[in-house]
């Protein structure tokens, strides 16, 4: 007859343990094995002329687990990395690290070292060539495992895409547009940064450093400056080289001021009145003129005084509190949105005289002398100006 014992005790039979007997072989089946199980196992078999035993040990063996190892990797062109893949089981371990398909030889470019619990990948000034599927063997006496992770190098984004469009330009703002890159490095472009540079300088100004979108609103320009701009796309590697703008632009207005308007006309002259007329500017600089102001000084003065206090909307004025006897000349701006426009042409000067007041007699037509016979008829005429 025949036994089995575990330890030094006899093992029921039955449940997860099974005996079989054929042909002189003798086997003890465990059909679900435990951590408990580890142990000495011993076949003893027995007749009337004896006994004999067989011991062996058993150990319960844990094969190798990979417990954390990285997804997809995003590796920075240039940069150095290490990458830490930790594992368990039994000691010894065999592992084995390939790369598409080839084991890794390693360089001072990649090394990897294998400690008990975990391996280090060092990757130095990272290539393209770096990226791939790279595979982990482990295997021990219990069994083995494997698993893959891809590599992707990525790298600084390319320029944006142009042209760089330069629109609703104001006296202080306007506004950029431009489409993403075409290479984005393989990373999400996360935001664009736009600079402007004043013509005559050298250094170029931030004017956003975190820009969402394809589009921006520049402020703060100086009315009468040209200006360039340019925009860099970013991702998580860093800023990407420029898309430039090719021509400069003005900061000014949409519309230019008008003409000067025609040379002011005396229509009429009263005692402390003139009235003024005038033609349009031949330019209305773009915008519809909103109106004209109107400058009056004597003769021989330098200054010039505004006439209307606000604007005059036809093309003629009625110009009242002169002083009677003095001399005066007469200028007009025109105005539209983006401003005044030139002076016009001063008047010709008019003095300031009521044409109904009272005034001497005047002489504008003197007798002539005249010699004739004496037998003909004489007519002496004289014309005299007098009210």
């Amino acid at each position: 007859m025949f036994r089995w014992l575990k330890n030094g005790r006899e093992i029921t039979l039955g449940g997860r343990f099974r005996a079989e007997a054929i042909n002189g072989i003798y086997r003890l089946v465990i059909s679900e094995v435990w951590d408990a199980d580890d142990g000495d196992y011993s076949c003893q078999i027995s007749n009337p002329l004896g006994v004999a035993v067989t011991t062996c040990r058993l150990k319960i063996g844990t094969p190798p687990r990979i417990e954390r190892m990285p997804n997809d990797l995003y590796l920075p062109e240039g940069d150095n990395t290490k990458i830490k893949i930790y594992y368990s089981g039994d000691q010894p371990m065999e592992v084995t690290l390939k790369k598409d398909g080839r084991q890794i030889v390693e360089t001072t470019h990649i090394k990897y070292t294998v400690f008990d619990e975990y391996l280090i990948i060092f990757i130095k000034d990272i290539q393209k060539d770096d990226a791939g599927i790279y595979d982990l063997s482990i295997s021990n006496d219990s069994g083995s495992v494997s698993a893959s992770f891809n590599v992707y190098i990525t790298g600084l984004p390319g320029p944006p895409t142009g042209p760089l469009d330069v629109s609703d330009i104001d006296k202080h703002t306007c506004t950029l547009s431009w489409h993403p890159p075409k290479y984005d490095g393989g990373l999400r472009v996360t935001h664009y940064v736009v600079e402007r540079r004043d013509v005559s300088h050298t250094h170029w100004i931030i004017v956003s450093s975190f820009c969402k979108d394809c589009t921006f609103v520049v402020q703060g320009l100086t009315e009468g400056q040209e200006y360039l701009f340019r925009v860099m796309a970013a991702n998580d590697n860093g800023m990407g080289p420029p898309l430039e703008g090719i021509n400069p632009i003005k900061a000014k207005a949409p519309f230019d001021p008008p003409g000067p308007p025609g040379t002011p006309k005396v229509i009429e002259v009263g005692g402390d009145f003139v009235n003024l007329s005038w033609e349009k500017p031949e330019t209305d600089g773009g915008a519809k003129i909103q109106g004209y102001w109107i400058d009056k000084r004597e003769v021989g003065s330098q200054a010039w005084q505004r006439v209307n206090v606000s604007i005059c909307l036809p093309t003629q004025i009625n110009i009242s509190n002169l002083i009677e006897g003095r001399q005066y000349e007469f200028r007009v701006f025109a105005q539209n949105i983006a401003g005044l426009s030139p002076e016009s042409k001063a008047s010709t000067s008019v003095k300031i005289v009521d044409p109904q007041a009272a005034k001497p007699p005047e002489i504008i037509q003197p007798l002539q002398k005249v010699c004739i016979s004496s037998i003909c008829i004489l007519h002496l005429i004289s014309k005299i100006v007098s009210n």
